[in-house]
């Protein structure tokens, strides 16, 4: 559906009365890592970001706390997610994909695998 020139400008006023725009470089592949970890606990890019300075600010976030340890509340380790981001690239998809497809696959392998445990133990809890 086609937005009127009249809403357009009204949300463009909205904005600028609003929000503050921000304008960020990052190194390459660092977006598709930032696409991932957003995608992964369900927030937007933007959400995730603003999430993350607001910790940071605020002394909760785990890079500002005195001895906290490394990559600590990170989704994925930096190795996992290097992995993951080379595996999808050969799948062609991109990582929030890839890492959807990956925990859903595992989630049903984790399902038939404690189903079989449970029927091998039953024959043995009669004995």
């Amino acid at each position: 559906m086609a937005v009127s020139e009249s809403r357009r400008k009204a949300n463009q006023k909205w904005d600028a009365a609003n929000l503050d725009r921000v304008s960020i470089a990052m190194p390459k592949g660092m977006k598709d890592t930032v696409k991932a970890a957003a995608a992964a606990v369900g927030e937007s890019m933007n959400q995730y970001i603003i999430g993350a300075v607001e910790q940071r600010i605020s002394g909760k976030g785990p890079q500002s706390a005195a001895g906290a340890h490394e990559n600590e509340g990170a989704i994925l380790a930096p190795d996992a997610l290097r992995i993951a981001q080379e595996a999808a690239q050969r799948a062609g998809e991109d990582i929030p994909a890839f890492v959807a497809r990956a925990v859903t696959n595992q989630d049903q392998r984790d399902k038939m695998a404690l189903a079989l445990k449970a029927s091998t133990r039953e024959p043995n809890a009669q004995n």
